[in-house]
């Protein structure tokens, strides 16, 4: 069996060759996708998301705290490391970009 990217499967069976069967698989995927995504960050049950909010009030005061105790040449550094760290991701993502290409463009194996 193997699934096409028309959201069709294809399959043989017994005497019937390559036969296109189709199926509702959009729609499922999509509804699927959508739960996931809804329920991602803050889960399904109720526990989980008071769970959740709990932790984001603690980081948010954490955040906070941290903040006002730091001092002016410490919030210089933190914002400098920052930036650095942003332009190292930045050309990981571009080296991966780069070798992902050259990954495509080999022969199938």
């Amino acid at each position: 069996m193997k699934i096409l990217a028309s959201g069709m499967v294809r399959y043989t069976a017994g005497k019937r060759k390559n036969v296109i069967v189709i199926f509702a698989f959009q729609k499922e995927s999509e509804a699927l996708i959508t739960d996931y995504i809804k329920h991602f960050e803050y889960g399904r049950s109720k526990d989980q998301q008071e769970a959740t909010k709990k932790r984001e009030e603690i980081a948010t005061g954490l955040a906070v705290f941290v903040v006002e105790i730091t001092t002016d040449d410490q919030k210089k550094y933190a914002s400098e490391r920052i930036v650095t760290w942003v332009g190292d991701i930045n050309s990981l993502i571009k080296e991966s970009s780069v070798l992902a290409a050259k990954r495509s463009a080999l022969p199938n194996r």
